[in-house]
């Protein structure tokens, strides 16, 4: 699957957590905090995408196509390489951008994995790891559903 960043780019332009995590480490010597808003989707395909930023209510932002009203801020989104299958974990592809008052900075080459502890309609809560270019970012998390589609401008 070729991702060509649109929603990404939504939010690394301009710009997944009301949920819960710890802090994510560094990536390209910024700080990865503890995110505001992770949030997740499907596509057709059963795929999973969840996004992790420090912007608060990124759903809303998504849905509405809307750039981020802030200068410095950060996201990560992760999505499974095939189908979600229960029970199992998956391979996934990322993709990250840090904002600094107003320069984006993005990292395309990020590989790593997504286990699922549980889903259901509204919330998902599973362990992410994701190698961004040769940083490890690893973190627990819940996610809730959002209804844009995160998907949005990714090929396959």
């Amino acid at each position: 699957m070729h991702h060509s960043g649109f929603t990404p780019l939504i939010l690394s332009a301009g710009l997944a957590l009301s949920g819960c995590s710890r802090g994510m480490g560094e990536l390209g010597g910024f700080d990865i905090g503890e995110p505001q808003s992770v949030v997740f989707g499907f596509n057709d395909l059963r795929q999973i995408m969840v996004v992790f930023t420090d912007i608060p209510q990124v759903c809303s932002l998504l849905y509405d196509s809307e750039p981020p009203p802030y200068q410095s801020y950060w996201v990560i989104s992760t999505w499974t390489l095939g189908a979600w299958r229960e029970d199992e974990g998956m391979s996934t592809y990322g993709y990250a951008a840090v904002s600094d008052y107003g320069q984006v900075f993005e990292f395309t080459d990020a590989r790593g994995s997504l286990e699922i502890f549980e889903l259901d309609d509204e919330d998902l809560s599973g362990r992410m790891e994701l190698d961004v270019e040769g940083e490890m970012i690893e973190t627990r998390f819940e996610a809730e559903w959002c209804d844009a589609y995160l998907f949005q401008g990714m090929e396959e």
